[in-house]
């Protein structure tokens, strides 16, 4: 029996990690730096509505605007947030976003308020998210490592800064930004998690932003300035984005969200817009062929 060499370790090793699908193709741009309404300034995180609107929460503005996801018009602007984080929508419509300073959540907008339970101050939250069925709230308390909301309050080691979640299925999926990694939350703790820090297929470096859509996960890479896609046990699927203010290129992202279409909405923190990526519509040939003769009689 021959002795796998180094080398052939070394390339079974690169075809574990090699991705396995393609990345999507760039779409279009929404938003972008500068004074005028539909701009953003240093943008921190999205959602979408039920209506399919979308929720950026602009950062340096302190606001929540809300989008047509389709086009680069600003619908409204919700509400004044101070330091906000990440945003998220409730089932009856109550939009929630989280923030850098204390209490560390606020309601944004609401037509009849979903009763919160906060249960000691905190004075930093990067990420907050909710079960679409029930509206629960969750919210990461980055400040003190851990993660809070219906019945689960999880502490995760010192330093490991959970920001941007994701709620699937009864469990929670983190990024967490000081140790460069996903955790997969339940009620009774910790499930599993991937990662580590890196810029390699699968690893990270202060992933910021996260989302689940269906069976895969989307990590917005943030200082690897790209995002990459998983199945919901961490096996790596492909990666897309590199660091600049190009179209398709990526600049910090900090959040990621999937339209109900497919498209894939990522907020970026240096280039102050988001970018969408998908699958551009396939364009239909026309052709013809053969001719029409006469027949002698």
């Amino acid at each position: 029996m021959r002795v796998p060499t180094l080398i052939s370790l070394l390339l079974l090793i690169a075809v574990s990690v090699a991705a396995v699908e393609p990345p999507p193709l760039y779409l279009r741009t929404l938003g972008g730096s500068g004074p005028a309404f539909g701009r953003l300034q240093s943008p921190t995180g999205l959602a979408f509505e039920s209506n399919g609107g979308l929720l950026v929460s602009d950062g340096a503005r302190s606001r929540i605007v809300e989008f047509i996801a389709a086009s680069n018009n600003v619908v409204n602007v919700l509400a004044t947030v101070g330091a906000p984080r990440g945003v998220t929508c409730l089932p009856n419509g109550d939009v929630y976003a989280c923030s850098n300073v204390a209490p560390g959540w606020t309601l944004v907008f609401s037509l009849a308020p979903t009763p919160w339970t906060q249960p000691v101050p905190i004075t930093a939250s990067y990420g907050i998210t909710c079960d679409p069925a029930t509206g629960t709230l969750f919210k990461s308390e980055t400040n003190i490592a851990r993660v809070s909301g219906g019945g689960i309050f999880v502490s995760l080691p010192p330093g490991s800064l959970p920001a941007g979640l994701a709620f699937a299925d009864g469990q929670l999926y983190v990024a967490c930004a000081g140790d460069h990694q996903v955790r997969v939350i339940e009620a009774s703790g910790v499930r599993g998690s991937w990662g580590g820090f890196g810029s390699g297929p699968g690893q990270f470096n202060a992933p910021q932003g996260i989302c689940v859509d269906g069976d895969a996960v989307y990590v917005a890479d943030t200082q690897n300035h790209r995002i990459e896609k998983f199945t919901r046990s961490g096996v790596f699927l492909t990666q897309w984005g590199t660091f600049g203010t190009g179209p398709g290129q990526l600049n910090q992202p900090v959040g990621v969200a999937v339209s109900g279409n497919g498209e894939i909405y990522v907020v970026e923190f240096g280039n102050s817009r988001v970018s969408v990526f998908g699958q551009a519509p396939v364009a239909v040939r026309r052709t013809t062929w053969g001719r029409i003769k006469a027949l002698a009689r």
